[in-house]
């Protein structure tokens, strides 16, 4: 898998975990709905996607460039397994992360023993029970 592959098959489980439509992710990231479409259909050209515009999607996930990089790796890596489960565990940990915005120090060291100890399972009550706090 190509990293812009990758970062397309990135882009389209973020929508799709999020319930978001292209226009509303291209307002957050603050990116043309142009260029993310080019990419959602494979037509980035021969350059391929700019460490600018990667930057961008990177902002608009709430993700800094280390754990985007990160996560274009994982889905490299792991092109074959269906079942991506540290893939989704980053994503997961990363609207977590959002969530904590405004939380105490003490809430986010248990939140941070609770991750930290956590499966895919965990995690998503947890991003669920975080959601019904806000």
């Amino acid at each position: 898998m190509t990293k812009d592959q990758a970062i397309k098959k990135i882009l389209l489980d973020y929508l799709r975990l999020k319930n978001m439509s292209l226009s509303e992710f291209s307002r957050k990231s603050n990116t043309s709905k142009a260029f993310l479409s080019k990419i959602l259909n494979d037509r980035v050209g021969k350059y391929g996607i700019s460490i600018t515009y990667m930057s961008l999607i990177a902002k608009g996930m709430n993700l800094d460039e280390v754990e985007f990089q990160g996560l274009i790796k994982e889905y490299q890596d792991k092109e074959n397994d269906q079942n991506n489960l540290m893939t989704k565990k980053s994503i997961n940990i990363a609207e977590i992360k959002n969530i904590l915005e405004g939380k105490s120090e003490d809430e986010i060291e248990i939140i941070h023993y609770i991750i930290s100890n956590s499966n895919i399972g965990d995690l998503q009550t947890l991003q669920k029970f975080l959601r019904s706090m806000n």
